[in-house]
């Protein structure tokens, strides 16, 4: 089965690569909570599926899109 990330590629590639984290970093999820308001999603600190069946994660300096 193929999955389609078009629609995460297009939000990644114009809102989040190359752009800088706004001011300095108050908590250790500020990065996944900025990352999160870039997709539209409502921050939180809830595991499990944020947008469309995944979760956004930052993973620290590198962002990802787990399952």
């Amino acid at each position: 089965m193929s999955m389609d990330f078009s629609k995460f590629e297009v939000v990644f590639k114009s809102k989040i690569k190359g752009k800088r984290l706004p001011g300095k970093s108050r908590h250790d999820g500020n990065l996944g909570h900025w990352i999160e308001k870039k997709f539209g999603v409502k921050s939180n600190a809830i595991p499990g599926a944020d947008l469309d069946g995944y979760e956004i994660k930052s993973g620290g300096q590198k962002g990802s899109f787990g399952d």
